[in-house]
């Protein structure tokens, strides 16, 4: 994007926010760290025309290094009320009917860099780049076209939010994200980085990424498992990262049941079949689902079907679609055949 696009659509941002008398910034469910650093940049970027802001969560935070961001960070965080206020309502690191809020259909605004859905299209104002490798990229960029120069604080939150969802998640890296990086090193804090990144884990954490390595099963190069009852979607994720880097796998899969709710991680390897769309497949019209080409996730409410029910129909699902024997399982740990 060249200076003079940028100061327009930073224009036409700054029209959109200004229209209304409050800001509502939403997120998906369980928000990364480069869905909390792009709210928060909104946010700031927000105040600075003189607007007022909220940045609501419909979910808790799960992930112990989200938690210790939010906190170091001092990043503005509500939960989302039943009856929200009146005002602009935006969207980042997601697009509607993908991981919306439930109840939220219509946005004003909406930043992400996910692959755009059509009905991002009938927002007031949207941006959607997905060759960036983290939204907190396309909302550096704004934040300097409004001139502001971040404290550590935030600076730190969009470092960070580009580093998890480039670097951890061996996304794509673009152009954009490398200067987007380059511009914000000055201002960051690596004290407050290191400590984000080191942040103590309960027990529980361990405990349950026992039970998922014990429990997991290998299909071909597939290794799919599943956690104890209630364990936060972001352990999932965790396991998912972790069985990615056996040695010969080249997908992985790791299910939680969670406030009524079957949440899932896919991770891929290789890019050949893109993780989103998978994760779009598996969940059908039952729920929401999609992500990256190497790395997706989704959930689908438990209804009529228990959780290990719902779970066997989602495994075998997935075998076909990446075409590996489901009948032929084996342990992961033990590699013994088992049914």
């Amino acid at each position: 994007m060249t200076s003079k696009d940028a100061e327009t659509r930073f224009q036409e941002l700054s029209e959109t926010i200004t229209g209304s008398k409050r800001l509502l910034i939403l997120t998906h469910p369980q928000p990364d760290p480069d869905t909390l650093a792009s709210a928060f940049a909104l946010y700031k970027i927000a105040r600075q025309l003189g607007q007022k802001a909220t940045v609501f969560l419909s979910s808790e935070l799960g992930r112990p290094e989200n938690k210790a961001m939010a906190k170091l960070l001092r990043i503005p965080l509500h939960n989302l009320p039943t009856n929200p206020p009146k005002g602009a309502r935006a969207l980042v690191d997601t697009q509607p009917r993908a991981h919306a809020p439930k109840g939220s259909k219509e946005f004003n605004i909406v930043f992400d860099h996910h692959p755009l859905m059509k009905r991002t299209k009938k927002s007031r104002f949207w941006d959607v780049r997905p060759q960036c490798g983290a939204c907190s990229t396309i909302l550096t960029e704004y934040l300097f076209q409004a001139g502001i120069k971040p404290d550590r604080f935030l600076a730190t939150a969009l470092f960070y939010g580009i580093k998890t969802d480039v670097g951890e998640l061996a996304r794509t890296l673009d152009a954009s994200d490398i200067d987007a990086m380059k511009i914000l090193f000055p201002y960051i804090s690596v004290q407050l980085l290191n400590k984000i990144d080191r942040a103590r884990l309960p027990l529980e954490v361990f405990s349950a990424l026992a039970t998922g390595l014990n429990r997991a099963v290998v299909y071909g190069k597939l290794i799919v498992t599943k956690l104890p009852k209630d364990s936060p979607p972001e352990i999932a994720a965790l396991l998912a990262d972790l069985l990615l880097r056996n040695k010969g796998t080249k997908w992985s899969f790791c299910a939680t049941e969670y406030k009524n709710r079957l949440y899932f991680s896919l991770r891929l390897l290789q890019a050949r079949k893109r993780a989103g769309a998978i994760a779009e497949r598996l969940v059908g019209n039952r729920g929401s689902g999609g992500g990256h080409e190497l790395s997706a996730g989704g959930f689908i409410p438990i209804d009529k079907e228990s959780f290990d029910e719902l779970y066997s129909t989602l495994v075998e699902r997935l075998t076909k679609i990446l075409k590996q024997d489901y009948a032929s399982p084996k342990g992961f740990l033990t590699r013994e055949p088992c049914g």
